[in-house]
């Protein structure tokens, strides 16, 4: 019964860990630049970008 307990703990515990680290990696990166028309080369207002 113990050790039913100690393993729901350490799993509720790992749970938590990833989901902050989760949180803490999507607010750390920035990606920056100017998209191009390939054509005449001018640059493209209001573009949308999927990643």
């Amino acid at each position: 019964m113990v050790t039913k307990v100690k393993c729901m703990v350490y799993g509720h515990l790992v749970f938590f860990f990833i989901y902050i680290s989760l949180l803490i990696a999507g607010d750390t990166g920035k990606i920056a630049g100017t998209v191009m028309d390939r054509a005449n080369g001018e640059s493209l207002p209001g573009a949308n970008i999927m990643i």
